[in-house]
């Protein structure tokens, strides 16, 4: 990857869009041998309603249902600024009656976006089933989209810190008024060397991490008409760490509640009063420990001069009187036994809310004001270790 010296582009999101947008086209419908020609013209009129200055490529070769423009240069307008694609290859496109463009599938090879701040590559990319908008839509959120995203051999960062990720693969379907309903997400491999010498990576330079690698998934859907939202899961593993995984189950999450909470922003009564028809049907939390936990153990004994023993054995002792406050004894015990046995044994820490129906979101919050000792049972909420 080429990291040049030069300003960093003030449309960089704009631009990295583009680049998987308006030079990544696809749809899920089958359509006849399209026009190349037209294509290409309404790609270039799309990338300079993006914010460029306009497309270049050494040669274009094939017919209508596939072809590919080689040695494509997008023209960011900045000085030294590059961004660049190999290759870029159209299967079935095809203009659509609005100005726009869909195609079955499109391929890219050697995608490269650089500047001063940083920049990002990828050997490979393959869109299925994208819409891109026309030009006078290209800027409106949703206008594009697609329902299959594949990225392998990605590198992203600048000239102190290069994050690199095997393989990426994002999906999306049940398009609604352009807003996908369900999706997931897959990355797998995803590197990010720690360097002692930066701040921000100090505490895992102090606790014997070279680098940080992890994979994640994601899976979740969402009904606009009921306002289920559903977190299937989401799972984030990180070798030498430990797993994370989270899933929840919300309801009367409507298009309306989203605009009023996008209207919020700051504003916290506001935000609540649009959160007055949200209720939790469910949610879990589970913490997979693969030494992390013994390494920060580590870490404060000898900051504190005791052993791992000792301050293992105060932070027990401890506990019950910490949560007292919570004056539900059923709970404070629960509470107490999981972590009793996580630490004795730290493999996994469940902690889950599974009410006998959904509570709504303002109910959650009074209950917690005025009788907070009630508000376990209110949940169903329960902590388990190594289970």
């Amino acid at each position: 990857m080429n990291i040049r010296t030069t300003r960093y582009h003030p449309h960089a999101k704009l631009l990295m869009s583009v680049a998987f947008g308006a030079a990544l086209l696809g749809s899920n419908a089958a359509f006849a041998d399209g026009t190349k020609e037209q294509v290409i013209s309404i790609l270039s009129k799309t990338v300079i309603a993006a914010g460029l200055k306009g497309i270049d490529q050494d040669d274009i070769s094939g017919d209508d249902s596939k072809f590919t423009l080689s040695g494509v240069e997008f023209d960011t307008g900045k000085d030294g600024d590059s961004f660049t694609l190999e290759e870029l290859t159209f299967i079935g496109a095809k203009p659509t009656a609005d100005g726009g463009i869909v195609a079955d599938e499109v391929d890219i090879t050697g995608y490269d976006m650089s500047a001063d701040k940083g920049g990002i590559s990828a050997k490979t990319i393959k869109i299925m089933g994208f819409t891109l908008a026309p030009p006078a839509r290209i800027k409106v959120p949703g206008a594009s989209h697609f329902d299959r995203f594949e990225m392998t051999g990605i590198e992203a960062g600048d000239d102190k810190t290069t994050a690199t990720v095997s393989y990426l693969l994002l999906t999306s379907s049940d398009f609604r008024d352009g807003v996908p309903h369900q999706g997931s997400l897959e990355i797998k491999g995803l590197d990010v060397p720690v360097a002692a010498d930066n701040p921000q990576m100090a505490d895992l330079a102090e606790l014997g991490y070279k680098d940080v690698n992890i994979d994640a998934t994601f899976k979740g859907s969402w009904d606009d008409k009921s306002g289920r939202l559903s977190l299937d899961s989401l799972s984030i593993s990180a070798k030498d760490m430990g797993d994370v995984q989270l899933a929840f189950v919300l309801g009367g999450v409507t298009p309306d509640v989203l605009k009023q909470l996008q209207a919020a922003k700051n504003d916290s009564s506001a935000a609540l009063g649009a959160m007055q028809a949200v209720s939790v049907a469910s949610a879990s939390l589970k913490i997979t420990n693969a030494s992390l936990f013994e390494r920060l153990i580590s870490q404060q004994a000898k900051k504190q001069g005791t052993t791992k023993d000792e301050l293992l054995h105060q932070g027990t002792a401890m506990l019950p009187l910490l949560l007292t406050s919570v004056q539900n004894p059923a709970f404070e015990k629960k509470v107490v036994d999981a972590v009793t046995a996580f630490i004795s044994s730290p493999h996994t820490l469940t902690l889950s809310v599974a009410p006998a129906q959904p509570l709504p979101v303002p109910q959650i919050i009074g209950v917690a004001g005025a009788a907070p000792q009630t508000l376990p049972d209110l949940l169903g909420a329960d902590v388990t270790a190594n289970k």
